[in-house]
């Protein structure tokens, strides 16, 4: 249902986290390696490492090397199917994990991605936030354990080699000025979660100060657990609503060329360019096009899922809507 609701919004391309904590065996990478395929899209999953025990990090780096040694070919953006790594957060990996994690990616030559300050309690001492003992007893993990960790996450991610040309942070609600020069500077991609952040936090990240600092961003919807839909039609008309100021144009270009960088496809796709893989969506749109900046404006203000008539990846139709007489 999702993969269909996806492709039916007119993604093409997409970012998937598979979560490997508890337990390592639930994760069934051959089955959803297969759905992935016949769905036509282009994805990128993301083998999730999760756990803040530093004792059991030695296991769960092990198991996480061997699902991705059975089942991530070398990396190459000519492939639909590409697999790389994440770590949860930096509140819920330990700094043993998170070292064999990098290691890991480092070797295979692996996307990275992380969810990065999506709640205030990942900063300074996060023990001392009842809402972060509350979520370290579900897992029995001891919040001493963050003691000295730096208050920043993203010094953190840095002090483990995990912020690179290929990380993916994810979120980025609490950003302060500092961090979003620092990921403007390294030229890391965050993906924009803005229907799921509202639905959760009531908050969004800044994104006006993001644009400005020229922070390379994307646009995601997190996942059905924390959202109405799948279609970035629906998140790029929130962000809209919320920041008018920022050029239509460019929130479409965040939620495609931005979209295609994050994910390490940016050169093949998400842009209509010779040489380009053949990716695209046929709209019917629902008003009349007449100049480039109405264009964009109109998208964005009312194209929706139902106006998707087609979605081709590949060059190969995956998608046709039928047209009620």
């Amino acid at each position: 249902m999702g993969l269909n609701s996806i492709l039916a919004s007119g993604t093409t391309s997409i970012g998937d986290i598979a979560s490997f904590g508890f337990p390592a065996e639930s994760l069934d990478i051959p089955a959803r390696r297969s759905y992935l395929a016949r769905s036509g899209l282009r994805t990128l999953t993301l083998i999730e490492a999760l756990g803040l025990d530093p004792s059991q990090a030695r296991d769960r780096a092990a198991a996480l090397d061997n699902r991705i040694q059975e089942n991530a070919r070398p990396v190459s953006p000519f492939r639909r199917l590409r697999f790389g790594v994440s770590i949860h957060a930096p509140y819920s990996v330990s700094d043993d994990l998170a070292s064999s994690v990098a290691r890991l990616a480092r070797r295979r030559s692996l996307p990275i991605a992380a969810h990065l300050l999506e709640t205030p309690f990942e900063r300074n001492v996060p023990r001392r936030r009842p809402a972060f003992r509350e979520y370290c007893a579900a897992f029995g993990w001891d919040p001493a354990w963050l003691d000295d960790r730096p208050s920043s996450p993203i010094e953190w991610l840095d002090r483990h080699h995990l912020l690179t040309p290929n990380t993916l942070a994810i979120h980025g609600i609490h950003l302060n000025q500092r961090e979003m020069t620092a990921l403007a500077r390294r030229r890391i991609s965050l993906v924009l979660c803005p229907r799921s952040n509202l639905y959760l936090h009531d908050r969004l990240p800044p994104v006006r100060e993001l644009v400005g600092r020229g922070v390379p961003l994307a646009i995601g919807t997190d996942s059905l657990a924390s959202n109405f839909s799948l279609s970035l039609w629906d998140e790029i008309r929130a962000l809209h609503e919320r920041f008018p100021e920022i050029p239509p144009s460019r929130l479409f270009e965040i939620a495609t060329a931005g979209g295609a960088a994050a994910l390490g496809l940016a050169g093949r796709v998400g842009v209509l360019h010779a040489g380009y893989c053949a990716d695209f969506t046929v709209l019917r749109p629902p008003f009349r096009v007449d100049t480039e900046r109405r264009l964009f404006y109109n998208l964005i203000r009312s194209a929706q899922d139902a106006h998707v008539q087609g979605v081709v990846t590949d060059g190969r139709l995956r998608f046709q809507r039928t047209i009620q007489p």
